[in-house]
């Protein structure tokens, strides 16, 4: 679990520099969100861990995309994240409801 974790905080430092850029385009914010969904990827299909370490590990990357999420665009490139996860079976419904309930932009819906 602790290789996902160093990973989250890896991407984290990464997009304290990336989201400081205003150059960057759409398909830049698109491959930087596709890091989390490879992770994802990876740790839902690693077998050294519980399912209680894969829900643990869902709650921080769906949390931390939340965080990265506050402006249409950005909710719009997470909710077809979150619906890709979503059609692997690799998350449910509470996990939309996770992301929606703590987004900046929560208030409007």
């Amino acid at each position: 679990m602790q290789k996902y974790l160093r990973l989250l905080e890896e991407i984290a430092n990464e997009w304290d520099i990336f989201y400081q850029n205003l150059n960057a385009t759409y398909e830049d914010n698109v491959k930087e969100k596709q890091k989390i969904k490879i992770i994802i990827e990876q740790f839902y299909n690693d077998n050294s861990l519980t399912q209680e370490d894969k829900n643990e590990l869902l709650v921080k990357f769906i949390n931390f995309l939340t965080k990265y999420s506050g402006c249409a665009e950005d909710l719009e490139i997470s909710e077809n994240l979150l619906g890709s996860l979503e059609s692997m079976k690799i998350i449910d419904q509470k996990y939309f409801d996770l992301f929606y309930a703590n987004t900046s932009t929560n208030r409007w819906m």
